[in-house]
Formats: structure tokens, sequence, C-alpha cells
């Protein structure tokens, strides 16, 4: 029973959100390239920074995931308008993206 209880929770930390006020991922650091999603539900649209080589274990997650054509993705399809940068998962598999939304 311990061990299930373990596991529920490590699978709890996985799913955890941790919400920030500043950008992360205006510009990538080097040996990380931008990534784009959109979220169809919500109509938004997420950026961020990763390694290329940890792209098949994010796309896992996230269906919709893409490498960037530009530095700014989400802006170039209409998602002008910042709203929060998020941290999903914990632990080993995490990844900070900013969020945007379309402009008024």
């Amino acid at each position: 029973m311990k061990f299930l209880s373990l596991i529920y929770f490590l699978f709890a930390l996985l799913l955890s959100t941790v919400i920030a006020k500043e950008t992360c991922c205006e510009v990538c650091p080097v040996g990380k390239e931008k990534y784009y999603s959109i979220d169809l539900k919500y109509n938004r649209c997420g950026e961020c920074c990763m390694k290329s080589r940890d792209y098949w274990i994010f796309h896992i997650f996230e269906k919709g995931l893409k490498k960037a054509e530009n530095e700014h993705p989400c802006s170039e399809l209409g998602y002008n308008k910042y709203l929060e940068t998020e941290t999903h998962g914990a632990l080993f598999i995490k990844m900070t993206l900013d969020k945007y939304d379309v402009s008024d």
C-alpha cells in the first residue's frame, strides 16, 4: 500500500504546475532551441527552450509540440498577449514555458 501511495505522489509531482511572472523563453540559451505548441482547448500558445534530444519525451505529453522556425512563433501565429510563465512537471521531467493569448 505504501508503494502505491508513493507512485500516486510521484505522478502528482509530475503533473504539478508552478507559475512565474517573468518570461523564460524570449531568447533560448546556447544549446537549446525554441519549440512551441498551440493549446486548442483554451486557444493559447506556449513557447519553451529545450535541447533537441529531449523532444521525444516532451512530445509524449504534448502532442502538438513543434520546433519553431523563428524566435517568436506564438507572435507569428497571432498570440501576442503574454499571460504567464509556467513550469510543468517535476524532478527530471520538467518544462518551463511562456504562455500567450490572442491580443484583444
